[in-house]
């Protein structure tokens, strides 16, 4: 039926392969926010699949070869299609100054480093908000600061996420494929 809101249209990738590009532009991230004197938290940030996309149209996964290791110990499998990787984390700043001010300073880097900055702003109540798409598209980050942390920390959050993909192995066989951008 054309004109039917459905998933169809979305690129198909291994989640292997998604999750590997969310985890290395995580990584850049936190190099970024070290180079601007603020500490990214240790424990938190492991990429982890989302839902995405319609859900009407989802769909339940079937690996279709026996894996080597059992998947669900890996950290980017997925029983369900389409899918999305996101990861949350944060820097502590010792004041909303330090925080705005390494915002910023990542907001300049990532731009010098072929970051696309679609937005960079503050809004209303004096949070600052950073969103910025990854060099090749398809991948992307947002940050905000300052957010009250423990006592008298401060706390700039950012995500790094993915766009919506179809797991190979819920689509049907013969159709299109993607690479993950």
């Amino acid at each position: 039926m054309p004109g039917l809101r459905n998933n169809n249209n979305l690129p198909v990738a291994h989640p292997r392969e998604v999750h590997a590009k969310v985890e290395r532009f995580k990584q850049q991230l936190d190099r970024e926010f070290r180079s601007a004197a603020v500490e990214p938290a240790t424990k938190a940030g492991i990429p982890g699949p989302v839902p995405c996309g319609y859900d009407e149209d989802r769909r339940e996964v079937r690996p279709t070869e026996s894996p080597d290791v059992n998947p669900y110990l890996q950290p980017w499998y997925v029983d369900h299609s389409p899918y999305m990787f996101t990861s949350h984390s944060w820097a502590t700043a010792k004041s909303i100054a330090e925080a705005v001010a390494a915002l910023q300073k990542i907001t300049d880097r990532l731009k010098r480093s072929g970051w696309r900055i679609a937005a960079f702003k503050q809004d209303s109540k004096g949070l600052w908000e950073l969103a910025a798409e990854a060099p090749g598209g398809g991948y992307g980050a947002s940050a905000r600061a300052p957010i009250p942390g423990p006592g008298s920390e401060q706390r700039v959050v950012f995500t790094v996420s993915s766009s919506c993909f179809r797991h190979p192995d819920a689509h049907p066989a013969g159709g299109p494929a993607s690479s993950p951008g």
